[in-house]
């Protein structure tokens, strides 16, 4: 679970206007190993640089 989806009292919230279904194929997507930092970087409009070093983080 990431951080970004926690509502304050650290319960997971729906993001708005994405289905629930289609909220965890992105998070399970974003957070695969397979997945290509270019290939994630260009979905979310984000450096590259930027997408390596917050998975790295996480």
């Amino acid at each position: 679970m990431h951080i970004d989806i926690l509502g304050e009292d650290g319960t997971e919230v729906e993001p708005v206007g994405v289905p629930g279904s289609l909220a965890d194929a992105l998070q399970d997507w974003l957070g695969s190993t397979g997945t290509p930092d270019e290939d994630v970087a260009e979905f979310v409009g984000r450096s590259v640089e930027g997408v390596t070093r917050h998975r790295e983080e996480a």
